[in-house]
């Protein structure tokens, strides 16, 4: 029977910038503890257009939770460290806006992912709110069928998209796209690399929370077969909601102190079909802590 277990645990104290690699982290009911702390918007708080293209360059800085201090520590491209908290984030700003000039933004805090949904959850509802959200065609046999979803599953998925549905105010911003966990495989990657780039794919284009590894040397999208099920991790319990639908980012370029990632187009998924669902976004049922070196234990393996 092939082994699953957690290779890589990563965190990304601000939305938009590089991250750090754990060793072990807490998780809560909005993900990794310190994951997406702070977030990069327009003047007062607006969404900023074309995001991911417009702030490209803070892919260039690095972000990490100071545990003593008790704030982001950010790594400027040109090796320069500056610590980011309330009192300190319009100096940040300042730093960050000549990264993305003439771009116009501010920094702000992002809030917590509060249980507001309904007892009762309308699975067909939830499933036609996803496909709109997600841009799924009506006849996409691959989507999930919700209805099979224990209940805990559907709420966990409606706090996500009515938080997700909210994104514009700016008096409630979320840090996470959409679900507060994105789980990969190193099966997937070799899988796309058989068949998409026949070249070796730096996983932190793809930004996980958890890559996972397997003793088997895999090469398939092992996460398709979790889609609605539970997968446990070390005492964490998630919930496969749904493959992980891209964008462009992890076509973008990244650079700075210890990057050194090319831009490249066939990671954009308006390029490549195959890039358009790599990984597996996750809700959190159970609370726990996650390390290094877990077992993994999914409905398949």
């Amino acid at each position: 029977m092939t082994k699953l277990t957690v290779k890589e645990i990563w965190r990304y104290p601000v939305k938009s910038m590089r991250g750090e690699m754990l060793a072990e982290a807490s998780v809560g009911s909005g993900g990794i503890v310190g994951d997406r702390m702070w977030v990069v918007r327009g003047p007062g708080g607006a969404m900023i257009p074309d995001r991911k293209n417009a702030l490209a360059a803070l892919l260039d800085c690095a972000a990490r939770f100071d545990d003593a201090a008790g704030a982001v520590e950010i790594t400027l491209p040109d090796a320069r460290t500056m610590m980011l908290t309330d009192a300190t984030k319009d100096a940040v700003r300042d730093a960050l806006a000549k990264l993305v000039a003439p771009q116009e933004i501010t920094l702000w805090r992002t809030g917590p992912l509060r249980p507001d949904a309904p007892d009762d959850v309308d699975a067909v509802q939830l499933a036609k709110a996803l496909r709109r959200v997600f841009a799924f065609s009506p006849n996409d046999a691959t989507f999930p069928d919700f209805s099979a979803y224990p209940r805990e599953a559907l709420r966990s998925t409606m706090h996500s998209l009515t938080r997700y549905e909210r994104r514009y105010e700016a008096s409630d911003i979320l840090g996470v796209d959409f679900f507060p966990m994105n789980v990969l495989t190193e099966a997937t990657l070799r899988h796309l690399e058989a068949t998409i780039t026949h070249a070796p794919i730096d996983r932190r284009r793809f930004r996980p929370n958890v890559l996972v590894a397997d003793d088997a040397g895999l090469a398939e999208p092992l996460e398709r077969a979790w889609e609605g099920h539970e997968v446990v991790i070390g005492d964490v319990r998630l919930f496969s909601v749904l493959r992980c639908v891209r964008c462009v980012m992890p076509s973008l370029g990244q650079a700075g102190v210890g990057a050194a990632i090319a831009r490249d187009p066939v990671f954009n998924p308006a390029n490549t079909r195959a890039m358009a669902c790599v990984g597996t976004y996750a809700s959190v049922l159970g609370e726990g802590r996650v390390a290094v070196g877990d077992v993994v234990r999914t409905p398949s393996y």
